[in-house]
């Protein structure tokens, strides 16, 4: 058959990729569709081509799959398996995570999920960008990257959302420097509300007025506690610890999976004596060793280690390093390490010394399951696969982590 730009063609969706899109074929071309799912025939109309496959949107679903749970049809690109139903999005991950290891040369068939019941309003931070308009305005992007203005987002918490509904229902003013919107919330659903990634205290001060009526606002409800450029910390607590986060600090954005991902480590390292904790944010996963008697605690953002200093407090079990952790190598020594990096994975310096400083035990916790197999695949001649857990931390999203707990062959 031959495809065009434009051509609507009938397809059957036989799988879905690792990002979440089905997968169709017409004489053994490929065509990728989002909002498509196993199972399912549906009209659909290309709308690019490359050389080995083409890119399709459905205009008509002719057969649901019964994990169809929901039809929105205008769904946001943060969240392209909403539609799915919470089992089958569970089936993906580990189906996906499983190819990925095999593929890699590290088959484990013994993937356990780690999960709740809670798989929509779980998300603790959101950001929301600002519509050039004569009103203040908040959207997020759909799939054609087109902006959509909302009053309700599903992974949002409850009162993330009221305040969503009353900025984009108000007659709040435009204002020229905003840019983005970002609201976090603790335990309480209490919120600390930040101004564009970073707003230069010079240029906020130039454009002061132009803030104080959606500053006003904003206080007006009471479970807002922060708002920029105000520099009291928002106080959460997580596994009976209690923490500051500034506007800056890291923690993971879904507390209740989280809680349950960092007891698996725990568990792992109860017979560990001194353990790292790389790429450590507030310390969450650090602190929650119970047993280890000495626990380094490793991170580059400013912001995090001061507030990990004031909870230290000089308390000689733990050890606290602002620093790029690829940079003291040397002094990660102890028989366990746990890394959580960010989604580009570890880098070469660190692999080098986890195969030359042999740990007892590694726990990797990776936002990018294909960083985390070339990563595990470059140590898996010192170190043997334990526990693969599938950590559903992004639920109504194709976005993947995993736990993966090693020890030293």
């Amino acid at each position: 058959m031959n495809l065009i730009v434009g051509k609507i063609v009938n397809v059957l969706c036989i799988d879905m990729n690792y990002h979440g899109l089905g997968v169709a074929k017409i004489d053994d071309f490929v065509i990728f569709t989002r909002d498509l799912f196993i199972d399912e025939r549906a009209s659909v109309r290309i709308i690019s081509i490359s050389k080995n496959y083409a890119n399709a949107e459905v205009v008509n679903l002719i057969t649901k799959s019964i994990h169809r749970v929901r039809e929105d049809k205008f769904f946001l690109d943060s969240t392209d398996l909403y539609n799915l139903s919470d089992s089958e999005q569970l089936r993906f991950q580990i189906h996906n995570t499983s190819e990925q290891l095999k593929r890699a040369g590290l088959e484990f068939n013994n993937i356990v999920p780690i999960s709740t019941e809670n798989t929509l309003n779980y998300r603790n931070k959101c950001k929301f960008f600002v519509k050039r308009d004569k009103f203040l305005r908040l959207f997020l992007y759909d799939y054609k990257y087109n902006k959509i203005v909302i009053t309700n987002f599903s992974l949002a918490s409850k009162n993330t959302n009221i305040i969503l509904e009353q900025i984009n229902t108000s007659s709040l003013k435009f204002i020229s420097i905003l840019e983005s919107i970002t609201f976090r919330c603790n335990e309480k659903d209490e919120l600390m509300i930040n101004f564009n990634d970073y707003i230069h205290p010079k240029l906020y001060a130039s454009n002061e007025n132009e803030f104080l009526e959606l500053r006003k606002f904003l206080y007006s409800f009471p479970f807002v506690k922060v708002v920029y450029p105000d520099r009291k910390p928002l106080k959460v607590e997580f596994k009976g610890v209690k923490y500051e986060l500034s506007y800056n600090s890291f923690f993971q954005v879904n507390y209740q999976v989280a809680d349950l991902a960092f007891d698996k480590i725990s568990d792992f390292f109860n017979d560990i004596n001194d353990c790292i904790d790389a790429y450590c944010g507030l310390g969450a996963i650090g602190f929650s060793i119970k047993n280890a008697p000495k626990v380094i605690f490793v991170d580059n953002n400013r912001d995090n280690i001061y507030q990990l200093n004031k909870k230290i407090n000089s308390n000689p079990k733990y050890t606290s390093y602002l620093v790029d952790v690829n940079t003291i190598t040397s002094k990660l020594l102890g028989e366990g390490i746990i890394v959580d990096p960010p989604r580009g994975g570890l880098d070469d310096t660190l692999i080098n010394h986890l195969n030359s400083y042999i740990y007892k035990k590694i726990s990797y916790l990776s936002c990018d399951l294909l960083t985390l197999v070339r990563d595990l695949k470059k140590i898996k001649d010192n170190y043997e696969i334990v526990e693969v857990y599938a950590v559903r931390m992004f639920p109504g999203t194709s976005s993947i982590e995993t736990l993966v707990n090693l020890k030293k062959r």
